[in-house]
């Protein structure tokens, strides 16, 4: 089991930490930047049930990707997880995400997630923790 906190760790000056919480009538999208900047956006429309419906939505389009997929899925997740952070990762030269996401933010991959013109993963390298 690790027993090394991240904001102990000595992060790489250009990776910015997401995290979630799901409450059964919010959540909270975290991120931890270099310095030890945080910033924290309670979505007061995404409880447990939304973010269950959305993520199934979503990870139903990915599995019949060449049927089914709607991209306005994957923009819709990143315009509540990653739009409001947006200027602060421009700002602090951010490179790489990293993911430490909440009950099934877990199921899907965050480099899927699309801002109207790119994927994620096409801006930003994307690293999950090791479980």
């Amino acid at each position: 089991m690790a027993t090394s906190r991240v904001d102990l760790l000595n992060p790489n000056p250009h990776t910015a930490y997401f995290s979630t919480i799901i409450l059964e009538d919010r959540t909270a999208v975290i991120v931890n930047f270099p310095g030890g900047k945080t910033k924290i956006v309670w979505h007061k429309n995404k409880g447990k049930a939304a973010v269950t419906q959305e993520i199934n939505q979503f990870r139903r389009g990915l599995e019949n990707f060449y049927t089914q997929f709607d991209l306005a899925l994957g923009q819709n997740l990143y315009r509540w997880l990653i739009q409001p952070f947006a200027k602060d990762l421009q700002q602090e030269q951010i490179t790489t995400l990293v993911f430490i996401q909440d009950g099934l933010l877990r199921s899907i991959p965050m480099a899927a997630l699309h801002d109207g013109k790119q994927f994620l993963i096409q801006k930003y390298a994307i690293a999950l923790p090791l479980v």
